[in-house]
């Protein structure tokens, strides 16, 4: 991790000077080269690089994932603006620099900062697909949210992090708790039972394994004391890492409120909040508004041969939405049902007013929900997607149908919105032109019929399988 450490630090420097050099260029004309009083421009470098440090931005934890990074450098280069500001009058006793350089440079710092970290983020994914920059770990403890948080973090490319196995007081030594799959369409690898937490130091030094996740309920206080003794002995050669208990519930947003020293979390209502939800609502709102607006000429011609034939025009489902809140989902009437792309363009509708989404996971009809489905609850901290992973592994019957979505949920990013989007079109590009091409569709209830005041909508839905149209597959529950 050191090569590492230094390689983040050099491309933050070369960031940084090339921040300083543009700034200075656009304000005082590239011929002037670094202006007046150039040393207190460069003195930004460093001052902005001890910020970055002090931010965390070289610990390993912080780095290459997450969008914790990109915010602490964005606060690391407003730190540095704001003591180049300082030294300013400090040793010139007025202002040596201008406001409009210091406002230019701060946000170029930022972006440039930023977009290294981005690229540098890149890199490493391409080399943990090689086995590099990989850390092992070992969970102490085979309970069901041991198995669940071992599934999480056993994903080298993306977490960084390789799980070996389990150390449990109660399950045998080579017993298989969990299937893992490492790689998104890779082989299953099983995950066994290693030995006991009290030969945690001799089987974590076997194995190569620095980081051990700890799940306390899952073991006895005589078990978690040993740990704690181990540890203490290891000279920091072990990380130690305890999980809070209800994992489902923590895989939804979390604040930390400690309070009189005690670390207490909050539990938020929705899965994503800030920045990712601004972004989520802008590919949302701004991607369903284009394809509406373009095709509606096409949307006028259906209306209209719908009324000319007297056919039902809209199919309407109650789902579940954010929350469990019901939502309608609106379809084409089922004289569309061939035309893949045209019968589920309503349901865009529901995405421009924020009912649903473009990506999410399966819709979740309130008629089966009321009967128990046993999905698992946190699926409700996002709104459901007019496609999602649900749709993309369709074709492997090794998976629980809701693991997808469990993966998505916890794993939200914008970039694997983009990709699903990307992937579903291409599937679905292929599948009409009769390519062997996997791609799910929602299943639902036969449909049945009921009349509005004109008698022009009717519950139930078609069977296309478009990326905006909901239908039914062949042995999916």
């Amino acid at each position: 991790m050191l090569t590492l450490r230094v390689g983040l630090g050099v491309g933050d420097v070369i960031a940084l000077m090339l921040a300083v050099w543009l700034s200075s260029g656009l304000h005082y004309g590239f011929e002037a080269g670094l202006g007046p009083q150039s040393w207190t421009r460069l003195a930004l470098i460093p001052i902005v690089l001890v910020a970055l440090w002090l931010q965390h931005l070289y610990d390993e934890e912080y780095l290459l994932g997450g969008v914790r990074e990109y915010s602490k450098a964005v606060t690391a280069c407003t730190y540095g603006a704001l003591a180049l500001v300082a030294l300013s009058f400090i040793f010139g006793g007025s202002p040596m620099i201008s406001r409009e350089w210091l406002v230019v440079n701060w946000l170029l710092s930022a972006f440039l900062v930023c977009l290294w970290r981005f690229g540098a983020r890149r890199m490493a994914y391409q080399l943990r697909k090689r086995g590099h920059l990989v850390t092992s770990l070992i969970v102490v403890g085979a309970s069901d949210q041991g198995a669940a948080i071992a599934q999480q973090l056993d994903a080298p490319s993306s977490c960084g992090s390789r799980v070996i196995g389990f150390l449990d007081d109660y399950l045998p030594t080579g017993a298989v708790v969990t299937t893992t799959r490492r790689h998104r369409g890779g082989d299953l690898s099983l995950l066994r039972v290693l030995g006991s937490p009290e030969n945690l130091r001799q089987i974590a030094q076997r194995h190569g394994v620095r980081e051990v996740i700890v799940i306390p309920h899952a073991l006895s206080w005589e078990s978690f004391e040993s740990i704690v003794r181990q540890v203490a002995l290891s000279d920091g050669q072990l990380r130690v890492r305890v999980t809070p208990g209800l994992y489902d519930a923590m895989a939804t947003s979390v604040r930390a409120l400690p309070r009189r020293g005690v670390p207490l979390l909050a539990l938020e209502k929705a899965r994503i909040r800030g920045v990712d939800r601004v972004l989520k609502a802008a590919l949302d709102r701004g991607l369903t508004a284009a394809v509406l607006l373009a095709l509606s000429p096409v949307l006028a011609a259906i209306v209209f041969i719908g009324r000319v034939q007297h056919s039902p025009l809209f199919e309407r489902r109650l789902v579940l939405g954010l929350g469990g809140q019901p939502r309608p989902l609106y379809l084409f009437g089922p004289w569309l049902s061939k035309h893949v792309l045209l019968h589920g363009l309503p349901a865009l509708v529901g995405v421009l007013r924020g009912h649903l989404s473009l990506v999410g996971p399966r819709p979740r009809l309130v008629s089966t929900a009321q009967h128990g489905s046993g999905e698992p609850g946190i699926l409700l901290a996002m709104k459901p997607g007019l496609t999602g992973l649900w749709r993309l592994d369709a074709g492997d019957n090794m998976q629980p149908i809701w693991d997808g979505d469990l993966w998505y949920v916890r794993n939200y990013s914008i970039w694997e919105d983009v990709r699903i989007l990307f992937e579903t079109l291409v599937r679905i590009n292929r599948s009409m032109r009769k390519d062997d091409s996997k791609i799910g569709r929602w299943q639902i209830e036969p449909p049945t019929e009921e009349r509005s005041g004109e008698g022009r909508i009717r519950t139930g839905v078609g069977d296309s399988a478009s990326m905006v149209v909901l239908s039914e597959p062949s042995g999916r529950a």
